[in-house]
């Protein structure tokens, strides 16, 4: 028996409150797709494991949802503070063709990169001003003084004692330098031999007596040779005495300016390589007094002399950085890096670790980097070299595999790779299962070449 029963308008009306419309609008679905429960579960599964070598292929036709998936699963994502590192490229003052890396606390690079920057610019400055000093000068000038009075007096012996063989010590001066030469003695007046040619076939001269003065001649040129041998050899343990000055003056600046530098990363376990790189720094600054202490002959000089103690800081963390990394165009270079072409006027060698430049992979440290299959496969030479960086755990900067570039002489140390790659492609050219999938002939070379231990191994045949 059917019961029919009337209802009234207030009965059937249906109404969703406001509040939880705007809730609904602002969170979404809680799942962004329906009836892939099982692939949303192994995505999240391959996510959250943190160790190298679990990279991520998701496969799908264009337009099911894969991207949206992706990235709200990754809308949360934090990366680990803890084991981040700021990474920068310095000069190799021992090798200047393979740039070192330098690693930091997170964060911490771009403060190394600044207190280095000014350390550098008050030594400058400090040791300018402490050459300068009336102290400093007057004791260079009591030391260049001392050998002043030393040769002197030697240069007068020589003189005397050339006076008594017959000849007059002269100087000669042409347009580009200065030279000592003995003169014969005739009536107390110096003339060449030339003229005493002319007075010996005159009869004024005796012709035994001139053969008798030229082998005197050469002996005594032979003698003044070795004296003016010894004067340099004693103008250069001057200098060195000059230039023990100088990095004894200087020492105590620069070593009180990386003192901050070297007692705050000496706190810190495994930046050994940071204060060695300190320590070369130092050395060097030592060794190049008589370039920085002196005025430079243009800004541009002065700029690529200092350039040598700057770092390129490569790969820095803050925490409003994007680590959720999307290459549309990934090329080589796009992806792994590259080194800025020099202008002509400058050698590999001058400054080479200032011309590196970040890739995609280097952006996307302690995060991910993410890439369409189909994009990377048409970008000559990417999908080898990515194969090559995520097997070995390494990324080194390379020129090209092609191109007209001419390839560089620098060899940058290589990066350790800390990152996760996840590839979007499309259902025929990568599945997630181990049963038999029919695959078109034109991507089975490519498919074949998808097979790093990285990446989850696939059975595939041609149809």
């Amino acid at each position: 028996m059917k019961i029919i029963e009337e209802l009234i308008p207030e009965q059937i009306a249906f109404s969703i409150p406001e509040e939880t419309v705007r809730h609904l609008r602002l969170n979404g679905a809680k799942e962004p797709i329906i009836g892939q429960d099982r692939a949303i579960d192994a995505l999240e599964l391959g996510l959250g494991i943190n160790a190298s070598g679990y990279n991520i292929f998701i496969s799908g036709a264009s337009g099911t949802g894969r991207r949206t998936v992706l990235t709200t699963l990754l809308a949360d994502y934090k990366a680990n503070w803890d084991e981040l590192q700021d990474i920068a490229y310095a000069y190799n003052f021992s090798r200047p063709l393979e740039p070192k890396a330098l690693f930091f606390p997170a964060g911490c690079g771009a403060d190394f990169k600044k207190k280095l920057h000014t350390a550098i610019d008050s030594i400058r400055r400090q040791t300018r001003q402490t050459f300068k000093s009336e102290a400093f000068l007057a004791e260079k000038k009591k030391i260049a003084a001392a050998i002043d009075t030393e040769e002197n007096q030697i240069l007068a012996d020589f003189e005397r004692r050339m006076i008594a063989e017959g000849f007059k010590l002269v100087q000669i001066r042409d347009d580009k330098s200065r030279s000592m030469d003995l003169v014969p003695v005739f009536k107390r007046k110096p003339v060449s031999f030339d003229e005493l040619q002319i007075k010996a076939a005159q009869g004024k001269f005796s012709d035994e007596k001139l053969t008798q003065l030229r082998e005197t001649y050469y002996r005594c040129m032979d003698q003044m040779a070795e004296l003016f041998s010894m004067l340099r050899e004693k103008r250069r343990s001057v200098d060195k005495e000059i230039r023990g000055l100088k990095t004894k003056s200087a020492s105590p600046i620069i070593e009180n300016e990386l003192a901050f530098l070297k007692s705050f990363y000496s706190k810190e376990p495994g930046n050994r390589a940071v204060l060695t790189y300190l320590a070369e720094i130092k050395d060097d600054l030592l060794s190049r007094l008589h370039i920085y202490a002196e005025p430079f002959r243009s800004a541009a000089q002065k700029r690529t002399f200092f350039e040598r103690y700057e770092v390129n800081l490569f790969s820095e963390h803050t925490p409003e950085k994007n680590y959720i990394i999307q290459e549309e165009v990934p090329t080589f270079a796009n992806l792994f890096g590259s080194i800025e072409v020099t202008d002509g006027s400058r050698t590999a060698a001058v400054n080479g670790h200032l011309r590196l430049r970040a890739g995609a992979v280097h952006r996307a440290f302690g995060g991910f980097l993410v890439l369409r299959l189909q994009d990377l496969l048409m970008e000559d030479g990417a999908w080898p070299y990515l194969k090559r960086v995520l097997q070995s755990g390494k990324i080194e900067i390379q020129t090209p595999p092609s191109g007209n570039q001419t390839p560089s002489l620098l060899k940058p140390e290589a990066l350790p790779a800390k990152l996760k790659v996840i590839i979007i492609g499309e259902g025929t050219h990568m599945i997630f299962c181990t049963r038999k999938i029919p695959i078109s002939r034109n991507c089975l070379k490519s498919a074949r070449n998808l097979t790093p231990k990285c990446l989850l191994r696939m059975k595939i045949r041609h149809s």
